[in-house]
């Protein structure tokens, strides 16, 4: 069975991304964990979106879906169609998402996990995460079903 969620997040990462090398942007590391009611969260969707970007173009995001530990690694894909480690340096809104949805064999989605986190997490707001020039390698992203 493929994961739909991850498919729809890679097209949703091409259709939202921002300004590649050549739009004056830098990039840097971007890592760290979700923690939900204080536990790592598995299979949660992250977004990164930049809030400084340029007045032109589209606002870059970065994304990532974490792992059994919680654990993410954030990838920017550029206008160029470049994929770029990291988010780009600056503030960012954070969106977190823990609805799953797959698609079986014949290609119809179902949901296999709902949406546990109020609206201030899954349409952001709530978490604002700066990245550095350096890079961030320790982030914690911490988020309440309360």
């Amino acid at each position: 069975m493929r994961n739909a969620f991850l498919s729809a997040t890679l097209l949703i990462a091409i259709g939202t991304s921002g300004c590649g090398p050549s739009s004056g942007l830098s990039y840097a590391p971007a890592e760290g964990v979700v923690l939900i009611d204080g536990e790592p969260a598995e299979r949660v969707e992250v977004v990164f979106t930049l809030q400084n970007a340029p007045a032109t173009g589209a606002k870059p995001s970065a994304r990532a879906v974490t792992d059994a530990q919680g654990r993410f690694a954030l990838r920017t894909l550029t206008p160029e169609k470049d994929v770029v480690e990291g988010a780009a340096v600056g503030t960012h809104q954070v969106t977190v998402r823990t609805q799953v949805v797959e698609q079986d064999e014949l290609g119809n989605a179902r949901v296999v996990r709902q949406e546990t986190l109020g609206r201030k997490y899954t349409e952001g707001g709530a978490l604002s995460v700066e990245i550095p020039n350096g890079g961030a390698t320790d982030l914690k992203l911490e988020a309440s079903t309360r």
